[in-house]
């Protein structure tokens, strides 16, 4: 594989095709997994591919970061216990 782009999470590399056999591809791997994402023959998409892909990411991370906070910042002073 020939790495092209890297990004914190991602890589666009040239690799082995999992589509075509004999082909060479722009595939966007998972750094952490190793995980083939998508693999495309068009550079300009791989380019496109890998910033979405890596955006994705980013704002999911930040939403997880923001629910962690906003759990912290719940504070249970009271509770009810309801019979039913």
């Amino acid at each position: 594989m020939t790495k092209i782009r890297e990004l914190s999470d991602y890589e666009l590399v040239v690799g082995d095709s999992v589509e075509r056999d004999g082909t060479k591809a722009y595939q966007i791997i998972h750094k952490e997994f190793g995980v083939i994402e998508t693999e495309t023959f068009i550079l300009p998409q791989a380019f496109d591919y890998l910033e979405q892909l890596q955006a994705a990411l980013d704002a999911g991370q930040d939403m997880a970061e923001e629910a962690l906070e906003d759990m912290e910042s719940v504070s249970i002073s009271t509770t009810t216990k309801y019979e039913h």
